[in-house]
């Protein structure tokens, strides 16, 4: 099993791994020109767990889309395998495949 990523720099090294190459962006400006296979990943919101009053847990979800030209890439596999990774929806957009997961940790 692979190890559950503590932060946001853990998780973007575990894409880099998952995705078997560097083209891992997190929230990337309008002006980046992406090269595929790539993963583009953003923090979707933080839910803080309480008990007492008292914050215990802070749970942070990142939305992962893997954008390749392939519809059936074998990164969606890899990326499935990864703790506490769910896919969301696939879509089609500019001739390229969008397949979203939710990560938590």
């Amino acid at each position: 099993m692979l190890p559950t990523p503590t932060n946001r720099e853990e998780l973007n090294d575990l894409l880099v791994e998952t995705l078997g190459n560097n083209n891992v962006y997190f929230d990337p400006p309008e002006s980046i020109k992406l090269k595929y296979p790539a993963i583009v990943y953003h923090k979707n919101h933080i839910s803080t767990r309480y008990a007492g009053g008292i914050a215990y847990s802070n749970i942070h979800t990142y939305t992962v889309t893997l954008i390749d030209e392939y519809p059936d890439s074998e990164v969606i596999t890899k990326l499935l395998n990864l703790p506490y990774c769910k896919h969301n929806q696939s879509y089609q957009s500019n001739g390229m495949y969008h397949d979203v997961f939710t990560i938590k940790f």
